[in-house]
């Protein structure tokens, strides 16, 4: 666990830390009965690279779980480049299955935000006509009033209109 720890240049307290916790995605070689050495199987490493990886971009612990859950797992580019056995290429599907469900999933958010904008444009438009066509016709009120009505000295339109004094 030292060289696996050495390897991902962390401190060996938080490799013990994160097999402890994430010991249910685990060989039964890397969790033995206290005394005994902890072996890691590249499927262990998988798994610690993936936590070690998704630490990195600050996620949570339950976030990492819900990823090793769905199965995704991220190999250094040191040991993708040394193998291309089937742990690697399998490892690279289910990345990309997870990176395509992502932006399947903000292409969505996305379309409901384009949604959203479209209608506000469309709200935004109309209210502009309607303000257009309110000005106009209180314009033309104004000029009928003007016409009709006996000028007087004190009142504007507004105090004419509603016959105020």
């Amino acid at each position: 666990m030292g060289a696996a720890a050495k390897e991902m240049e962390i401190p060996k307290g938080t490799m013990r830390g994160w097999v402890e916790y994430y010991s249910d995605y685990l060989s039964d070689n890397a969790k033995p009965p206290k005394g005994q050495v902890k072996l890691l199987d590249d499927d262990d490493m998988a798994v610690l690279w993936t936590v070690h990886y998704l630490r990195a971009k600050h996620k949570s612990k339950s976030d990492i779980a819900d990823a090793l859950e769905d199965g995704t797992l991220f190999y250094p580019e040191s040991a993708a480049a040394g193998g291309g056995g089937a742990a690697e290429t399998e490892t690279a599907v289910s990345t990309i299955d997870a990176f395509t469900d992502t932006l399947q999933m903000y292409e969505k958010r996305v379309g409901v935000f384009e949604d959203e904008v479209r209608e506000l444009r469309e709200r935004l438009l109309d209210s502009e006509n309607k303000r257009v066509a309110a000005e106009t016709e209180l314009r033309i009120l104004k000029e009928l009033t003007d016409k009709t009505l006996p000028e007087n000295e004190n009142l504007g339109f507004w105090a004419r209109l509603f016959g105020k004094r």
